[in-house]
Formats: structure tokens, C-alpha cells, sequence
């Protein structure tokens, strides 16, 4: 992916920075949907979707639930489904930009890298922002996955979590952590033009052993979760009343609302027997209301999430195999290139490009933090339309 990107990111017109972004996509598209054919395929995850469905070419804003640190991983397989690995980014910390070969390769891509810790927010918001902004102003699809939560649900977190419910007078959740609505809100403003949909994904596991959260070591190790379950709801910006821009405090209210009703969604989900449904569940919550009861389940049977009479799982499985076939052959095809030149070139030619290779992203790295950031601080000669566009 390089040698093209290198060609294309150093000229300054606006068609080379979408010729740039169309290949980038093509070439990740292929590789997450290798990914997702491991998971599925070697790994045995069982992916069951439920709720609404999208369009091709629809512009969304996805946030989710966030139980492990791998779930971004796993919604390659929902992307699969949906056709959005092409222009499939997350929200990340930035330490994985850092990570040869993926984090290069995502920072290649536009990812959006973020610090933790309020010294850094202003800063992460407006890199947020900017990215946005500039992938909306190449008419370019970005479909953004951020988690809320701005953490897993580790033990530590999640005692964190209830320290601040109880001193913000907030309901105690047991399957998420209360959203902190920053990198939505800023998200939201930069994408708002081109934004069709927000649609809110709730994740929930049947773990390879019961309360085994999935991590790196137990993907390493082969021990994947045996279903995940992804609910979809889809919000229509133009007809959701919290997310219209006139609306103060409305994103903030929209989220909470949401992790209310994920809350009582996993409860029902996984089947608590205890009384944890009734302290997680928001009051006055319809979604709680309409759940089936958790009383009478099992805590090692969990339920499926309501259905929808817009799922369409056919569909969905035809779309899930065809970008795996096409991220195999992309990988095999992509395999043979290299292969076929280890064997035809010298060997200091081929090692010595390897070489530069690696060198370019160490200096990269080091000198502009990332192609993320060399891309964003070059200029761009946008067409005269497009400055007409701008100037209206």
C-alpha cells in the first residue's frame, strides 16, 4: 500500500487525495475482510445479527458497547455484513499507532489516535474533528466506530464506573460504563453534513467459559468467544428530535438514553438472576419495559436480542461471504506478488525495499507522529467548485 500512498499523498489536488483514500480503502477493505474470515471461519465465532439493517452508501456514525479491549476487532465480521469495511475506521488509543505493520497501517488509513487523560481531550476532540472534516470535504465514506465508555469493562473500570454513579447521583450499571459523550459530540459536529444515520450497536458474548472476557492472549490462544450477538438501531438525523443541532445538551441526553437502554438490553441478555436488573434498567426506559424478563433465565443460557422485521440475515450471510472471498483472494493474491518477487529479485534488492519500507514509518513515526498527521498538515489545491461550495 505504501509506494501508492507515497505517490499520491505529496500532490497537492484534491483528486489525488480521493484517488489516495479510494485505494487505501480497497486494500484495507481486503485485509479486514481476511481478518474477519479468521475469526469465523479458523476462530468458529458465530456472528447472529438482529435489529435494523442498512443501505449501500448510506453515511453512518456507529458507537457501541465496550467489553473488551478486541471488540473493534470483532465488528469486522458486522461490517462484513454491512458492507462498510472500505471505509471502516475506529477511534483508538493512540499507544497502537505505534504497533508495526497494524498500527502503521491503520495510521495510513486515517484512524483517529487518541490520548487518555483530560490534558489531552481538547487536543483529541479537534484531531477527531479535523479528520472528519477533512474526509467529508473529499466527499470520501468514513463510517466511525467510537466506544463511549472510552474503556473496556475490566473489574478496576467498572468499580471506577460506580464510584462516579454514586457521587453523580446516576443509576449503577453492571454491563456497560456511563458514556462520555466528547469524541460523540465532536464526532457528530464534523460528520453532520454528509451524516445519514447513527446507529447505535449493542454487543453481547456467549464466552468461550462463562465470564472469560475475550483479550489478545485468549485470541492467541484460539479461545474466541463461541456467538457474539450485535444488535443495530438505527437513528435518522433528520427525524431524531436529540440530534437535531438546534437541540442543547440533546447529544448528551441521546447518549445516556442509549446506555440506559444497553444496559437493560444486557441484562436481559445475559440472564442475571440476581438484582441487578432492576438497579441497571433507566427508569421509565421503554426498552426495559419491553425486554422479556430475567428472572426465569438462565445466567448460562443468555437470550437474543429483540428482533426486527427489517433484519435481513440472507442477505447479510450472502454479503458476509462474498467479502471474505474477496479478502482471501486479495491476501493470496497479495502473498504471490511478494513471493514472486522474493524469488525473481535479488536479494538485496527485495530486502533492501523491505527495508526502506520499515525505515519510512519509523521516520514517519518519529518526526510527524503518524501518516495520519503528515497527510493532515499537507496542503490540498481544492477544485473551484468545490471552493464555491465552501464559500455559500
Amino acid at each position: 500500500m505504501l509506494p501508492v500512498a507515497a505517490a499520491l499523498l505529496f500532490v497537492p489536488w484534491a483528486t489525488s487525495r480521493r484517488l489516495l483514500r479510494r485505494w487505501e480503502g480497497l486494500v484495507a477493505g481486503s485485509w479486514l475482510s481476511f481478518g474477519a474470515w479468521l475469526l469465523e471461519r479458523v476462530g468458529g465465532v458465530k456472528i447472529i445479527l438482529t435489529g435494523d439493517s442498512l443501505l449501500p452508501g448510506d453515511q453512518v456514525l456507529i458507537f457501541s458497547n465496550h467489553r473488551t479491549r478486541i471488540d473493534w476487532m470483532f465488528l469486522w465480521c458486522w461490517a462484513a455484513r454491512i458492507d462498510l469495511l472500505s471505509s471502516y475506521r475506529v477511534i483508538l488509543k493512540s499507544s497502537l499507532r505505534n504497533f508495526p505493520w497494524w498500527g502503521w497501517g491503520m495510521s495510513l488509513c486515517l484512524f483517529p489516535f487518541i490520548h487518555r487523560g483530560s490534558k489531552h481531550r481538547d487536543a483529541d476532540l479537534t484531531r477527531i474533528e479535523r479528520i472528519c472534516r477533512y474526509l467529508s470535504q473529499l466527499e470520501v465514506a468514513n463510517a466511525l466506530i467510537l466506544f463511549p465508555e472510552g474503556t473496556d469493562l475490566s473489574p478496576s473500570n467498572q468499580e471506577r464506573d460506580r464510584e462516579y454513579a454514586i457521587a453523580k447521583k446516576l443509576p449503577i450499571y453492571h454491563h456497560v460504563l456511563h458514556p462520555r459523550p466528547g469524541a460523540f459530540c465532536a464526532s457528530l459536529t464534523a460528520m453532520r453534513p454528509q451524516l445519514d444515520y447513527v446507529v447505535d450497536l449493542t454487543i453481547g458474548y456467549v464466552d468461550y467459559i462463562p465470564g472469560e472476557r475475550p483479550s489478545e492472549l485468549s485470541l492467541l490462544k484460539g479461545r474466541l468467544p463461541r456467538e457474539i450477538h450485535i444488535h443495530m438501531k438505527r437513528w435518522d438525523m433528520k427525524t431524531t428530535p436529540l440530534l437535531q443541532k438546534d437541540k442543547p445538551g440533546g447529544t448528551d441526553e441521546f447518549l445516556k438514553e442509549s446506555f440506559d437502554r444497553k444496559e437493560a438490553m444486557l441484562t436481559a441478555f445475559y440472564g442475571d438472576n440476581n438484582n441487578n436488573t432492576a438497579t441497571a434498567a433507566a427508569p421509565g426506559s421503554k426498552q426495559a419495559s419491553s425486554l422479556p424478563s430475567s428472572s426465569s433465565s438462565s445466567s448460562k443460557a443468555p437470550l437474543t436480542f429483540p428482533t426486527s422485521s427489517s433484519s435481513n440475515e440472507a442477505e447479510y450471510a450472502r454479503k458476509a461471504r462474498w467479502a471474505h472471498e474477496k479478502g482471501l483472494l486479495a491476501t493470496a493474491s497479495a502473498m504471490g506478488v511478494v513471493l514472486l518477487l522474493a524469488c525473481s529479485l535479488p536479494a538485496l534488492i527485495f530486502w533492501g525495499y523491505a527495508l526502506g519500507v520499515f525505515l519510512s514509518f519509523l521516520i514517519v513515526n518519529a518526526v510527524w507522529d503518524g501518516f495520519d498527521t503528515l497527510e493532515l498538515g499537507l496542503p490540498v489545491w481544492w477544485s473551484l467548485q468545490e471552493a464555491e461550495k465552501k464559500d455559500e
